[in-house]
């Protein structure tokens, strides 16, 4: 049997975790105003606006997720943009981390690239901005914003030539496996 002790032990338990779910929930319905007050467009469905699902960066890229966080938030006018360019990246990172075959060497350099120069670009950013007067800050708002949406035009282009490379290696095995097992 349990003792009443370990019973209020649990009880206490599952209080503690739901007020913690009960906080989340409220921090992101927030977050969620928040996102439509800083001139984020609108969401073509109004009763449902949600972020569009983001592939998640793989382990050791947790900084590269952060910076993202924060130029979206140092940029919201750019909100679209930077999501989609930060979308971009992901695909590729997770792409290049996580694939079986041998991963083309242009998505294994803007990898590499990403890792290395994305957050320390917002860090750097970020610090320029702060006390700097307003017409410097819009340009380095806008520098930073140029250079991350260079990243993530830089990542579709790499995975959009490595699909290129896997149809061309894809017919040249139906080519060869017709000839071998028809021909």
């Amino acid at each position: 049997m349990h003792s009443g002790s370990e019973r209020v032990s649990t009880l206490i338990g599952f209080l503690a975790f739901f007020i913690i779910v009960a906080i989340r929930a409220q921090q992101w319905k927030f977050r969620r105003a928040r996102c439509r007050s800083d001139n984020v467009p609108a969401p073509v469905d109004e009763h449902s606006f949600s972020m569009p699902p983001q592939p998640p960066y793989p382990v050791g890229y947790e900084d590269v997720a952060d910076a993202w966080s924060k130029a979206i938030e140092l940029a919201p006018e750019h909100y679209g943009p930077l999501l989609q360019a930060q979308g971009n990246c992901a695909e590729l990172v997770n792409a290049v981390e996580h694939n079986k075959d041998i991963p083309d060497i242009a998505m294994i350099d803007t990898a590499t690239l990403i890792r290395n120069h994305l957050a320390a670009l917002v860090r750097s950013s970020e610090r320029r901005v702060r006390g700097a007067k307003p017409e410097e800050k819009a340009a380095v708002i806008k520098e930073m914003v140029n250079f991350l949406l260079g990243f993530g035009n830089r990542a579709q282009t790499d995975i959009a030539n490595a699909a290129k490379g896997m149809e061309r290696q894809d017919a040249a095995l139906r080519s060869h496996l017709a000839s071998q097992l028809f021909g």
